[in-house]
């Protein structure tokens, strides 16, 4: 999924993101929609390739999506007959977040779209973290390699 959410240029501060490998102005499918400019790329995207996308607002600068914007992108998809490949949940009762309940949201759209077959809804379970021999590579079976020499200059030499 490529997604470009920079924020609005009124909104927009020190805090930009995007789910792009690059920055958004770098990344081809933005370029079309200028999505640093007053249309933001994300909503180009469906026009693209209508990918999957799950958007979660909250009540913070996402509060409106579900009425603007949200509508928009729903009809793009519709054209592309993806009407199922976007869902937008309106959680407004939290502030920005990555909750549990706007995890279960996520949980049940990727069990949909990546065919997992779980039973809904999906419930996150409790996990015992890795002890740190379960997570290391190296062990007396299999040492680490030498370190290597003059790597600074190999990697940074003009």
């Amino acid at each position: 999924m490529l997604v470009c959410a920079h924020r609005s240029p009124a909104q927009r501060g020190s805090a930009r993101w995007s789910w792009f490998p690059q920055r958004c102005k770098e990344a081809a499918p933005a370029r079309i929609a200028n999505c640093c400019g007053s249309t933001p790329g994300m909503w180009s995207l469906p026009l693209i390739r209508s990918q999957t996308m799950c958007a979660i607002a909250s009540n913070d600068w996402t509060k409106d999506l579900a009425t603007k914007g949200g509508p928009e992108l729903q009809q793009l998809y519709d054209l592309l007959g993806a009407h199922d490949n976007v869902q937008i949940t309106p959680l407004l009762q939290f502030p920005h977040n990555f909750n549990y309940v706007s995890r279960g949201v996520m949980y049940g759209w990727m069990n949909k779209h990546l065919k997992l077959g779980l039973t809904e809804p999906v419930v996150e379970e409790d996990f015992v973290p890795l002890s740190k021999e379960e997570m290391t590579v190296w062990d007396d079976k299999h040492p680490p390699p030498p370190p290597a020499k003059n790597t600074s200059a190999a990697c940074c030499a003009p």
